[in-house]
């Protein structure tokens, strides 16, 4: 089955996550700072005792958790924790009424905090749990008119107010994600052929290797070149040399594998690896690969134009996660296929 932790974009997406859970770090260091700053206004100022209770408790908690994020533990518990008590300390301070109908101002706070720590769906289920909470008991308070100064109509600037910091940071956290995965596939991905480029393959390579040493099961790596590209460049142009390439590349996705990594390097230049695979089945699969490709010549502009390949094979000792020298010994294979003559196998050097 395909391993979608080693996909290239979730590779890049995890980086950009963790770029996140920093940026949450520094949120939560704010939020410490500004909860001690209201707790003591509040306590020698405005005179709001459970406030500043509340606040210092907060500032307290909120401490905790940014420690626990910098120590690097539960980068996805710790900020929905930190987000809930958000929420819970600005319902509160929003019920009580000690403060009046402006404190209502800073519940608007609460969807893009969610949103950017905790992400699209997860952000946009906290923010309407915590907007439905908080409306259903202040209009509670109202109907029973326990009296602290909030009427109607601050309620429904209220309600307005968390309906539009929602919806604006939801096409926000929308538009970004987005965005996030359109770079993560572009920074990974060769342009003419849409299989991994250099930099997708080497970090598509890390995960297989690692999943591979943990299961125990070999790891095989084919190197290969299209066949004087160069040649086929100088007769028909360079545009026939891209319907090559790309040729190549549909012919060899028809025959692998989900979870096999195929890439192109730069060039003419290929890689293909293999997990689960011995040297001995990996040499049966470039052999076909080899065949295949032989018995599908490319047409265009009512020219065929047979294609063929040199292949270099290694295969990963035990327990390496090392691609130099993997590719080093799949390149000397492929090497000695092109002194061979071409459009050959070499899986022993």
């Amino acid at each position: 089955m395909k391993h979608p932790q080693c996909d290239q974009i979730v590779l890049v997406s995890a980086d950009l996550e963790a770029r996140r859970v920093r940026l949450t770090l520094r949120a939560a260091l704010l939020g410490v700072v500004l909860s001690a700053f209201f707790s003591w206004f509040d306590f020698w100022v405005t005179g709001y005792l459970f406030h500043a209770l509340a606040e210092g408790l907060f500032c307290v908690l909120l401490s905790w958790l940014a420690w626990g994020l910098y120590c690097g533990r539960g980068q996805r518990i710790l900020p929905l924790l930190g987000v809930v008590l958000a929420g819970v300390l600005l319902a509160a301070l929003s019920i009580t009424g000690e403060a009046g109908d402006g404190v209502l101002i800073w519940a608007a706070l609460l969807p893009p905090l969610a949103f950017f720590v905790l992400g699209l769906w997860l952000g946009l289920a906290v923010s309407l749990g915590f907007s439905a909470v908080l409306m259903s008991m202040l209009w509670l308070r109202i109907a029973l008119d326990l009296g602290f100064g909030l009427n109607w109509l601050a309620m429904v600037n209220g309600g307005g107010a968390l309906l539009a910091s929602t919806v604006i940071s939801m096409l926000y956290e929308h538009s970004r994600a987005h965005t996030a995965q359109r770079l993560a596939h572009a920074a990974n991905t060769d342009p003419l052929t849409g299989v991994a480029n250099r930099r997708g393959f080497l970090a598509g390579f890390e995960c297989r290797m690692t999943l591979a040493q943990r299961s125990r099961t070999p790891v095989s790596l084919l190197l290969f070149d299209l066949d004087r590209l160069k040649q086929l460049n100088d007769e028909l142009g360079h545009a026939a040399g891209d319907a090559a390439i790309r040729h190549v590349v549909r012919v060899i996705q028809g025959l692998v594998r989900r979870q096999d990594l195929l890439a192109r390097l730069g060039g003419d230049e290929f890689a293909l690896l293999l997990p689960g695979t011995d040297l001995e089945g990996a040499a049966t699969l470039a052999h076909k690969l080899r065949e295949t490709l032989a018995r599908a010549p490319l047409e265009m502009a009512g020219c065929t134009r047979a294609l063929t390949l040199s292949i270099g094979l290694a295969q990963a000792e035990p327990g390496e996660t090392d691609y130099d020298r993997l590719a080093s010994v799949a390149d000397r294979c492929l090497y000695r296929a092109k002194e061979g003559g071409r459009n050959c196998v070499v899986d022993r050097c």
